[in-house]
């Protein structure tokens, strides 16, 4: 009877902390970016790179349907894809969080800048930059 009471508390465990990942963006140990699905939304955190020695990660939760998800990502490719740097500022929830396009090197980059406070500053958490190969990577596309 133990036995059986256990397996179910283990299972009821399991389930409640279920979350599935969507992808993973870990360039050169420069900092990690993972996007997660959980039940009702889905979260990104990343490392953030300001910090050379801590590891402090920032993270944010778009709640909502994979349509949602699906808009983000459209939205962060034909930007990329116009090659044009630019700064867009979107709310989620309560965390508002800049999409930073940016020209390295040549090649078109895109970086999550996290606003620290509720109010937009210029004191932000920075993902990494990514390429348009690492987006699709960490959206599960690839």
């Amino acid at each position: 009877m133990k036995k059986i009471i256990s397996l179910l508390f283990l299972l009821v465990v399991v389930s409640v902390n279920a979350q599935t990942q969507i992808g993973k963006v870990a360039p050169l140990g420069s900092g990690s970016i993972i996007l997660e699905k959980y039940d009702t939304y889905y979260k990104f955190e990343f490392k953030d790179i300001k910090y050379q020695t801590k590891d402090v990660k920032a993270s944010f939760m778009l709640t909502g349907t994979e349509e949602d998800l699906q808009k983000l990502y459209d939205a962060i490719t034909k930007k990329m894809e116009a090659k044009e740097e630019a700064d867009v500022d979107i709310a989620f929830g309560e965390d508002t969080v800049k999409l930073h396009f940016e020209k390295n090197m040549g090649t078109m980059s895109f970086q999550f800048k996290k606003y620290i406070a509720k109010s937009i500053s210029e004191d932000t958490s920075d993902s990494t930059y990514m390429t348009r190969k690492q987006i699709d990577k960490l959206f599960g596309k690839k």
